[in-house]
């Protein structure tokens, strides 16, 4: 695979497969994909392998073409919500326990608790107060990324609010291009 390849955990791949199918979508969304994206899907990746995510980033496109931003959000918070990606809030509790319920102090460890699930996507937050900041999501390789695949990620940036015991709003990404994008978020 190569070193700057955008990767994800065949489990992510599973459960974004298993969404389709439980909403009745995967036919529909099959038939727009390319012949490379549809046989790297089916038979999907095993669960513990990294996968090169360019299958899922087409399959979030034709997601976003046919369901809007809407679509894409239901997905991801499907998937985040599945058994099979379900790593992250432990990860994210354990940090809690030891630096405390700050979203800033999380977000500001963000990177480092994707990695168990996605890599070659940096994140870095920037505080611009007690109570906000921005999250910048940017694409280390050279694989084109749309909206839809940026807007995946709000999902697990709104997680961390709820985790902290926090209210607060997760804007919708301000695309800056095919590698880059960042989130304001507030609480």
């Amino acid at each position: 695979m190569a070193t700057d390849a955008y990767l994800v955990k065949g489990a992510v791949v599973r459960a974004h497969l298993d969404y389709l199918d439980q909403t009745g979508q995967r036919q529909a969304v099959f038939d727009r994909l390319t012949p490379a994206s549809r046989a790297a899907l089916d038979p999907p990746p095993l669960s513990g392998t990294w996968s090169e995510a360019g299958p899922l980033v087409e399959m979030t496109r034709v997601v976003l073409d046919l369901g809007g931003d809407a679509g894409v959000l239901d997905m991801a918070r499907a998937v985040l919500a599945s058994r099979s990606t379900s790593s992250l809030i432990p990860m994210v509790q354990g940090v809690l326990r030891v630096f405390g319920a700050s979203p800033a102090t999380i977000y500001g460890r963000f990177n480092d608790l994707v990695q168990t699930s996605i890599r070659g996507v940096r994140f870095e937050f920037r505080a611009d107060g007690e109570h906000g900041g921005v999250m910048t999501m940017e694409h280390l390789g050279s694989l084109q990324l749309h909206r839809g695949s940026f807007l995946t990620t709000l999902p697990g940036l709104e997680l961390v609010l709820q985790l902290c015991g926090r209210k607060g709003v997760v804007d919708k990404p301000v695309v800056l291009g095919p590698h880059r994008a960042t989130f304001r978020i507030t609480w």
